[in-house]
């Protein structure tokens, strides 16, 4: 409650919803192409006192972000301002330059939609597996105590919520792909996937899906179906990462551009695995233990479930590399490690596999206190974040943090007032 009267006061009183970081460069995607029709950021980035740009080698100012997220915001923002345009015909006076709080809402609200419609997804993909009530249990766990509710309730407006609903629809699709070799679905499946990626170039990293799943039917299909099939699955990718082709080549001056030049992967040879998983610095395991249960019953599926559950662990380990390797792999202002916000349907399924173990149902009453305690802590976490007791992009320790949780109530009275 104290989150959510946070969130409608930032809203009400704040010139801003948008946050002069990655959203608003983003944002800037969505404004340009609709109001001024073009992909020139100058009066977005003078608005939002962006600063930190270059020039590129055709003079236009950069924008490194992927277009995936903003294309997908698209239709709820024109929805918004041919409203706004309708209103001022018919004699309201509402602002309509395209920067203003309805804009902002809009474009925060539509990280709602697709993040709601990702836990759907998720839902119908475990209810191919498992009971309907181990599939809706499991996505509640998720979601109550994992960073994926803040994610989608309380920072829509960053790419998060996007990226867990292209990589779950894609896994959904790729799971039919499996046994259902229907050329629909499989075009459809790269057409997720050139989403997915233009979302998040980091999702690329999921395609070994499509990998696997050939590589463990190779003695079942003719090496014709499977090279038709893979063409298909090719061009779907690339018809529907064209959109970015094209934004490279009107930006850029290229086709094809490594946006985020002055980033690199120092860590290539020693990468930062037990700091991204343990670090008190947004450690995916040490802020949100239940990541771990459901590792395990990814392991575990792998008896019962083996393309699915293989392809899964080798999924979450190629992330967790990848992520390790960057040269912040804390990830900046990120609450828990948002990097594997993508794996989000994977973890779910490994809960529902931990969830179908029939011990489970001998110690019902210890596992409810159980995910009750998390739930609390995840609860508790995010407030000593949002309170900035937990410092947004450094590491703390444990004893310190317990000891100035009292601290709690007033910071978080004098965070609403400062607002």
């Amino acid at each position: 409650m104290t989150i959510f009267l946070t969130q409608a006061l930032f809203i009400i009183k704040q010139r801003n919803i948008i946050p002069v970081d990655d959203p608003s460069y983003y944002f800037s995607y969505v404004r340009s192409l609709i109001i001024d029709n073009d992909l020139d950021f100058t009066n977005e980035y003078n608005y939002f006192g962006i600063t930190d740009y270059a020039f590129t080698p055709v003079g236009k100012l950069s924008n490194f972000y992927s277009i995936g997220f903003p294309i997908l915001v698209l239709p709820f923002y024109a929805i918004t301002h041919y409203l706004v345009l309708f209103f001022n015909m018919i004699g309201l006076s509402v602002i309509s330059d395209g920067y203003s709080k309805v804009y902002q809402i809009t474009f925060s609200l539509s990280g709602i939609f697709y993040g709601f419609a990702g836990l759907f997804i998720c839902y119908l993909f475990l209810k191919e597996y498992f009971s309907e009530s181990i599939s809706s249990i499991s996505i509640i766990i998720l979601i109550i105590t994992t960073n994926l509710f803040f994610y989608i309730t309380i920072s829509p407006y960053t790419s998060e919520p996007y990226s867990f609903f292209c990589v779950t629809l894609f896994v959904f699709l790729w799971q039919k792909t499996i046994f259902l070799h229907n050329k629909y679905i499989l075009f459809f499946l790269g057409v997720t996937a050139g989403f997915m990626i233009m979302v998040r170039q980091q999702n690329a990293a999921f395609l070994i899906l499509i990998v696997i799943g050939y590589i463990s039917q190779i003695n079942s299909l003719p090496m014709r179906t499977i090279f038709k099939e893979i063409v298909l699955i090719t061009l779907g990718i690339f018809l529907s990462f064209l959109p970015q082709i094209m934004v490279w080549k009107i930006i850029y001056g290229s086709f094809f551009v490594y946006s985020y030049e002055d980033a690199s992967f120092p860590y290539i040879f020693e990468p930062k695995i037990l700091q991204v998983l343990l670090s008190t610095r947004h450690g995916l395991i040490s802020w949100h233990p239940i990541i771990f249960i459901c590792l395990v019953g990814i392991i575990i599926s792998i008896r019962s479930y083996k393309i699915i559950g293989f392809s899964f662990f080798i999924s979450f380990i190629i992330q967790l590399y990848i992520i390790s390797s960057w040269w912040y792999w804390s990830l900046g202002y990120s609450f828990g490690n948002r990097g594997f916000i993508g794996c989000s349907s994977m973890f779910a399924f490994g809960m529902a596999n931990i969830l179908e173990i029939k011990i489970i149902n001998k110690n019902m009453a210890i596992i409810i206190i159980f995910i009750l305690t998390l739930s609390a802590w995840n609860i508790i976490l995010s407030l000593l974040y949002l309170s900035g007791i937990i410092p947004i992009d450094d590491y703390f320790r444990w004893p310190d943090l317990i000891k100035n949780i009292h601290m709690l109530p007033e910071r978080l009275l004098e965070r609403i007032h400062s607002l």
